[in-house]
């Protein structure tokens, strides 16, 4: 597995072609990045498996999932350079 840390403001593509992983809130703490690049899974499924193998406090964290901007309830495959965004509950107003 290949985890890449990004810089929030300037991304340049891998040639592999990963996913972008967004994170926010806990889940920043937890990872130490705001932004990741993973290759090698098919499917939203297989990328959360691979996070709670690197990170093993993601396991027990409370999230959504959003891919490509839009929530999703169920697990879906995911293209080269989609974007999923692993999203804490988010409290204030």
């Amino acid at each position: 597995m290949q985890i890449f840390f990004l810089n929030r403001f300037y991304y340049t593509p891998l040639g592999d072609g990963g996913i972008i992983v967004k994170l926010f809130g806990q889940i920043v703490d937890i990872v130490g990045s705001d932004t990741l690049e993973i290759s090698g899974a098919a499917n939203v499924e297989e990328l959360v498996q691979k996070l709670q193998s690197e990170y093993p406090a993601l396991a027990t964290s409370k999230y959504r999932i959003a891919v490509n901007r839009n929530i999703i309830q169920s697990n879906i495959n995911l293209q080269t350079g989609a974007e999923v965004a692993l999203l804490p509950p988010f409290s204030g107003g």
